[in-house]
């Protein structure tokens, strides 16, 4: 369930033009990038009455530095990216927040794309 919802949402992002992980990267030399981090699983109040599962996936867009306006530029615009691959067919949410990569912290948000799951 978890492999698969994480699987599904990294899929639609393949072909965007930065590299997307599963796990968060040790080089920074590959930021700007996608990370697609540890859901979350709720069964207690589903969207889609279909659904048995809630299931949320944070989807991290990593920038390149602070401080640098090309950066925060670039870095919004794979933030927007990621927004439109999703918006019009799954709940998200989006918040800036701080991310270590190479044991430096680089600017980011955090978008959650949350997915209607079932147990067949």
């Amino acid at each position: 369930m978890i492999e698969q919802a994480k699987a599904d949402v990294a899929k639609r992002l393949e072909r965007l033009p930065w590299p997307v992980y599963l796990y968060r990267p040790w080089d920074m030399s590959h930021l700007p990038c996608l990370v697609v981090s540890r859901p979350t699983v709720d069964n207690g109040s589903p969207v889609d009455i279909a659904a048995a599962f809630l299931i949320t996936v944070p989807v991290l867009a990593i920038g390149r530095t602070y401080q640098d306006e090309d950066s925060q530029v670039e870095l919004d615009a794979v933030a927007d990216a990621v927004i439109d691959r999703f918006i019009d067919s799954n709940p998200i949410q989006v918040t800036a927040e701080s991310e270590a990569v190479g044991g430096l912290v680089y600017p980011a948000f955090q978008i959650l794309v949350s997915v209607g799951w079932r147990l067949c």
